[in-house]
């Protein structure tokens, strides 16, 4: 590979609340990353040594803390259905412009279309839910999702929109693929704010083999 690497605009750190997880998250978050952390607070460690390793990442508007299991949790991605804004005039401005361009520029230009989303959502989307004109409205159910974050949290959104160079959106059987390839029972998959899919499954149990003949009986077992 050749040419300087770009550096990071956003990044997710798994187990946040931990040692190690906090303080990568703390020398991100000084260089200017954005951190979206993950952490599902096991047992393992009492809960008030985690909080004390995020008190100096909580005052910081680069870093964001989400509360999930990523064991149990449902996964979830961008649909191919009712993105079609997405795919006619957002990803090829991504893919040949905005990916292309230095970060310092992108967060300028980030800043007033943020505000421009900020407004509609706060000002169209949320006051007019409910009523006939809201289902009229574009993407109303995604961006009406939106109207309950903070301007920092919808400004992040517009910038990882505008910098990666390469984003997918699934159809619904190309994801429910993922599930039957990995063999997973007791599957669910639902359609979130009408332009995502989300879904879980549970590993399958492998049956216990029968005891071989003459082996001890299992303890409580009856022997004929």
């Amino acid at each position: 590979m050749t040419g300087t690497p770009r550096p990071l605009a956003s990044c997710l750190v798994t187990g946040v609340a931990g040692f190690i997880g906090s303080h990568l998250a703390e020398r991100l978050v000084a260089s200017g990353v954005t951190v979206h952390g993950v952490d599902c607070f096991t047992e393992y460690y009492q809960r008030h040594l985690k909080e004390a390793n995020l008190a100096r990442l909580r005052g910081s508007p680069l870093f964001s803390l989400n509360h999930l299991d990523l064991a149990t949790d449902p996964v979830g991605v961008y649909g191919h259905e009712n993105n079609g804004l997405v795919h006619r005039v957002i990803d090829p401005l991504r893919k040949g412009v905005a990916s292309r361009l230095p970060h310092q520029l992108l967060n300028v230009i980030a800043m007033p279309l943020a505000m421009v989303l900020q407004a509609l959502v706060k000002g169209v989307y949320r006051p007019l839910r409910g009523t006939s004109v809201f289902d009229r409205l574009p993407l109303h159910a995604y961006l009406y999702s939106l109207s309950r974050f903070s301007f920092r949290q919808n400004l992040s959104i517009v910038f990882d929109h505008l910098v990666a160079p390469t984003a997918f959106y699934l159809r619904r059987e190309e994801f429910e693929r993922w599930f039957a390839d990995s063999g997973l029972e007791n599957v669910e998959i639902t359609w979130r704010n009408e332009n995502s899919w989300r879904g879980r499954g549970e590993v399958a149990r492998t049956p216990t083999p029968p005891s071989p003949r003459g082996s001890p009986a299992a303890p409580g077992a009856r022997t004929a």
